[in-house]
């Protein structure tokens, strides 16, 4: 029964290790607050950045998919070309005729900040002039109402379609079918709004005032056939590729200098650089974690030398080489989750204050958190393995000695 009574004499409780690890830092405050300070850091800064790469890949990701991930778009590769060739309607056309890969071919022109006016009220949009296929195959849908047809596009009616923000600003989110604004750019003319699309969380989209092409170029633009660029769109995901060659092919044969991109190449490349952001973000803070794990053995190896006495006693008592490691390792682990509740405390904190900052919302997945934190509390954990054998190996009479 004694080796038992021993056995319980040298356990470890856990108000002992939250004893001994305020006793730790308050012993020895400069290098357990760099310590606290680094590991806290490495952690925030994880949540921290990565909230504001996800919330910027979720934005990202909503303007591509509203804009249709089976999507291909020409535009002229310079302004200098978009003055000296720019790309007309019987390009557009012309495209049509000859890539049968695609399923329909839109051009647009585009004016940004005209000014749109309801009554009193009055706000700055992007004017975008396009074809009747702007919501089948863009992935944008009416809220309410409809788009306006081939015939008011042929006609150069003056009807108009709004984004959800601007729907918003002008009519308080209320039904604006059949209501009249007044669009001012070169002229003032009185529109008619035949539908409004749905929110999209793009505010490129959602802000904009949609004209038929032709109203837009003869009757407010005044530019005639010129326009901005093509959106062509395919009939299934797996043609956009073969649509975005064919469509380069074309332009190519016709020696016309055009940039065509497909969606899922501006996926797969701003991926990419969303990844290599996040590999830099994580080397930086396993850097700061590394400084706090440094931090953790210099503090434990001191812990270990002005408690030899301590560790002897609890030998004598009983207390076996599994024992005084586990205590150390514990010791270590404790200052490692007080490192990562701070940094977690101090990363919520930074994620509120760059929603407030910036014109994107910050995403925080939880099981990035996670990773953090067990990072933390791992390399506290291994900073704390050599000090625990230090102490593990001390011998019991030698350490006596100094009681």
């Amino acid at each position: 029964m004694r080796p038992c009574a021993e056995r319980r004499r040298a356990a470890i409780r856990f108000r002992d290790i939250v004893k001994t690890c305020w006793h730790t830092i308050r012993h020895n405050p400069l290098q357990s607050a760099l310590m606290l300070v680094s590991m806290a850091f490495g952690v925030a800064g994880v949540m921290v950045v990565v909230a504001i790469t996800e919330g910027l890949r979720t934005q990202q990701l909503a303007r591509v998919m509203s804009s249709g991930i089976n999507s291909v778009e020409i535009e002229p590769r310079s302004d200098t070309e978009r003055k000296d060739r720019p790309l007309t309607t019987q390009d557009a056309r012309l495209l049509a005729d000859r890539c049968p890969v695609l399923a329909t071919v839109a051009p647009y022109v585009n004016q940004p900040a005209v000014l749109v006016m309801s009554g009193p009220r009055y706000v700055r949009a992007d004017l975008m002039g396009t074809s009747e296929q702007l919501c089948s195959y863009s992935g944008l849908h009416m809220a309410m109402g409809r788009v306006f047809t081939a015939a008011e596009n042929r006609d150069r009616s003056l009807v108009c379609v709004l984004g959800a923000e601007l729907r918003h600003a002008l009519f308080d989110g209320g039904d604006p079918c059949g209501a009249r604004v007044q669009l001012v750019y070169r002229n003032r003319l009185r529109l008619t709004v035949v539908g409004a699309l749905q929110p999209t969380g793009w505010r490129g989209i959602d802000a904009a005032l949609y004209l038929p092409l032709a109203t837009a170029q003869y009757r407010v633009l005044q530019r005639g056939e010129r326009i901005d660029g093509i959106i062509a769109y395919t009939r299934s995901l797996g043609e956009v590729t073969p649509g975005a060659e064919a469509t380069r092919t074309h332009f190519r044969k016709l020696q016309r200098p055009v940039a065509v991109s497909s969606q899922l190449e501006r996926i797969r490349e701003e991926m990419e650089q969303f990844d290599k952001l996040e590999h830099i973000i994580l080397m930086l803070a396993a850097g700061a974690l590394l400084v706090g794990g440094v931090g953790i053995l210099k503090v434990m190896l001191a812990v270990v030398t002005g408690r030899r006495g301590e560790i002897g006693l609890r030998k004598a008592v009983g207390a076996s080489w599994r024992d005084i490691m586990l205590q150390f390792s514990l010791e270590a682990g404790a200052l490692g989750v007080v490192g990562a509740a701070s940094g977690v405390i101090l990363g919520l904190g930074g994620v509120k204050l760059a929603e407030t900052i910036l014109p994107w919302k910050p995403v925080m997945p939880p099981q990035h958190v996670l990773m953090a934190c067990l990072s933390a509390i791992v390399v506290a954990l291994l900073s704390g393995t050599l000090p625990a054998k230090h102490a593990a190996d001390v011998s019991p009479i030698e350490a006596l000695r100094q009681v």
